[in-house]
């Protein structure tokens, strides 16, 4: 592991922008299905 000496809030930062990345990209597909499915 090189965890030196990074400050705790870049790495809350960091998991944040992760989470809302995937939170973004679960609700896209999840539009997306939804969009398929409607009757055209």
């Amino acid at each position: 592991m090189m965890s030196d000496n990074r400050p705790p809030v870049l790495d809350a930062a960091l998991v944040a922008l992760l989470l809302a990345l995937a939170f973004d990209a679960l609700s896209t597909a999840l539009v997306w299905g939804l969009i398929q499915h409607l009757p055209a």
